[in-house]
């Protein structure tokens, strides 16, 4: 498979391995729709060092070849202001695509029993929540209606992605579609090794086009193959007007 791309992604290595000229793959990263307008996002508050830290996350989840791999975004910000004027700045991100892994690191960095407490309400309203219970059901939903993605799109893979908007005064999570992204940046070899990765999108190219390559061939050819001729079926005509079929 020949990849035809401005940028280089982590599955490229494949390419070492040999390059098949017939199948190509141009990929183009585009942004098909990005809007705002969903829940409340998941954010908890931790005090460490003497500092203060948001930590946002995000269920998104990654469409590649036909499949649906649900990913957990986490994102940590420092506040590098004051707690009048707080000014939180993105010091990491990670993603997750397993339960007891994002487990792991829920429990070693964020709350020893799994929970977070949204920073927003205060009181009574505001309630802990057991982030990893939420990601084990979310990691076992039934994807069946987000692989129509593909057809819709019309690509190889695509990523819906999460943030934070700004809607009425109130934050909100936005949600943006992006086909062709680059997975390095989601550390997709969590998910698929590189190697893998790269066999799974030559054989789903290679899919693909055969479908928009096969033949069309005329009826009489058809019947001609399973040995039939023009007349078959039907009352041979006399000597005198037979024809050629």
């Amino acid at each position: 498979m020949r990849i035809i791309s401005k940028f280089q992604d982590y599955y490229d290595i494949g390419i070492a391995y040999g390059i098949d000229e017939k199948l190509r793959f141009e990929r183009v990263t585009e942004i098909q729709e990005e809007r705002c307008g969903g829940g409340e996002p998941w954010s908890h508050l931790i005090f460490k060092n003497q500092r203060w830290y948001r930590v946002w996350f995000f269920f998104d989840f990654i469409g590649f070849c036909g499949e649906i791999y649900p990913l957990i975004h986490v994102v940590t910000e420092e506040n590098r202001g004051t707690n009048k004027q707080p000014d939180y700045r993105n010091v990491g991100e990670e993603y997750f695509y397993t339960t007891d892994i994002f487990e792991t690191y829920v429990k070693e960095h964020i709350d020893s029993k799994g929970h977070i407490s949204p920073d927003y309400g205060c009181g009574a309203h505001r309630r802990k929540l057991n982030i990893v219970a939420e990601a084990e059901e979310y990691f076992k939903e039934d994807y069946t209606k987000q692989k129509k993605l593909f057809d819709l799109y019309g690509v190889n893979y695509f990523a819906i992605e999460s943030d934070v908007c700004m809607q009425k005064r109130y934050r909100r999570t936005s949600t943006r579609t992006i086909l062709h992204p680059q997975l390095k940046k989601y550390k997709f070899a969590r998910a698929l090794a590189p190697m893998e990765a790269f066999q799974i999108l030559s054989m789903y190219l290679g899919a693909k086009n055969a479908e928009k390559e096969t033949v069309q061939i005329d009826d009489k050819y058809l019947a001609w193959g399973k040995g039939f001729d023009c007349y078959s079926f039907k009352k041979m005509p006399s000597k005198r007007k037979v024809k050629a079929c």
